[in-house]
């Protein structure tokens, strides 16, 4: 069971797009894995010759400051010398333990950590902290260790890419990019990322068509009052042509459009989430093969309208942490619905990946 979670994790590390997102959404599977009560991925920034925290579940910097550690400094140093995992039943009471300042180390007592080494390079250590002072099992240690070897070649490739250089942190770097326009802008990035996704949809049939189609209908219901909410909050701020985006956007939620293509497919047995990801997907496809540049890029809206209904079929809230006073928004594309929910006198500018 444990090797199946194990695989599992890994390659949810492997497929996630962003390393970073990888990293948080690791330690939090394998704290709920192991069941115990904080996990940690430390990376080496040689340097500055430290171990400084990546991500996460359980073990908090109480300044909100990266938490770092000295080489040759506590037991996360002592198993990177040693080159070996460290399984320690009271941290507390060991001879290398050095506090970690401003955390919360201190409510953890039992400790099992491993090396993440790569061709004979300690890239890092994982750290798995307890509130009970006991040793780790031997199936609990080997869980680590597979992890560590699995999440080298992750981090060296990171490395090898560029995103572990920096002057000041190992995950931080400079990318260039194509200037929309002149000037210069600066605060803190907000990244913004959609609730729902098609391609995360999983495929499945369904008996029951007429319920089916219902969700479907009373999901495009609640999408067009988003929409219609949104262009009014839009309204006044831009030109009216560029407003009637909107109304392009509700005109892809007919029947004639989208509507019909969806209902057809939940007739044939499919679930209203796997109806609406193969129609929109299909949309998206035509738009893109199209020579136009301007028309090739309204396959991002085609999208941007289906992740909304999707949102609202699995009935998620929009939840958006919040906001710094003045920030940058960073998606991977920026769609006018997004720009709508922002508000604009905090935007001082923006990033998109796509489009």
């Amino acid at each position: 069971m444990m090797l199946v979670t194990l695989q599992r994790i890994v390659e949810g590390v492997n497929k996630a797009p962003d390393f970073s997102m990888a990293l948080n959404t690791m330690v939090g599977q394998v704290r709920e894995a192991l069941e115990t009560d904080s996990c940690s991925v430390f990376l080496a920034d040689n340097d500055q010759k430290q171990f400084v925290m990546a991500a996460s579940d359980g073990l908090r910097a109480e300044d909100g400051k990266p938490v770092r550690v000295d080489f040759g400094e506590g037991i996360i140093s002592l198993a990177a010398q040693r080159e070996e995992p460290l399984n320690i039943a009271d941290a507390s009471n060991h001879p290398a333990n050095k506090k970690l300042s401003d955390t919360n180390e201190s409510i953890y007592r039992g400790l099992l950590a491993a090396p993440i080494i790569h061709r004979r390079k300690v890239l890092g250590i994982v750290v798995v902290h307890q509130s009970v002072a006991r040793s780790f099992s031997r199936e609990e240690e080997a869980f680590i260790v597979t992890l560590a070897a699995q999440l080298a070649a992750v981090i060296a490739h990171a490395d090898a890419k560029g995103l572990l250089v920096s002057e000041h942190s190992p995950w931080i770097h400079s990318l260039r990019g194509l200037p929309g326009s002149a000037g210069v802008a600066v605060g803190e990035a907000y990244v913004s990322r959609p609730e729902a996704r098609l391609d995360e949809v999983t495929p499945r049939r369904s008996d029951k068509p007429i319920h089916e189609i219902r969700k479907f209908r009373q999901a495009v219901a609640r999408t067009r009052a988003d929409l219609k909410e949104l262009s009014m909050r839009m309204a006044g701020q831009v030109p009216d042509d560029t407003l009637a985006i909107f109304d392009v956007y509700q005109g892809m939620l007919d029947a004639a459009s989208m509507g019909d293509a969806v209902e057809n497919m939940i007739k044939e047995g499919w679930r209203a989430q796997t109806a609406l990801k193969y129609v929109v997907e299909q949309f998206v496809a035509q738009f893109e093969a199209l020579e136009d540049s301007y028309l090739q890029e309204r396959a991002t809206d085609v999208r941007d309208i289906g992740q909304r209904v999707l949102m609202h079929l699995q009935n998620r809230q929009r939840r958006r942490k919040p906001l710094p006073n003045s920030f940058i928004l960073v998606a991977d594309e920026v769609t006018a619905s997004m720009l709508a929910e922002l508000p604009r006198e905090q935007i001082a500018g923006i990033i998109s990946l796509n489009g």
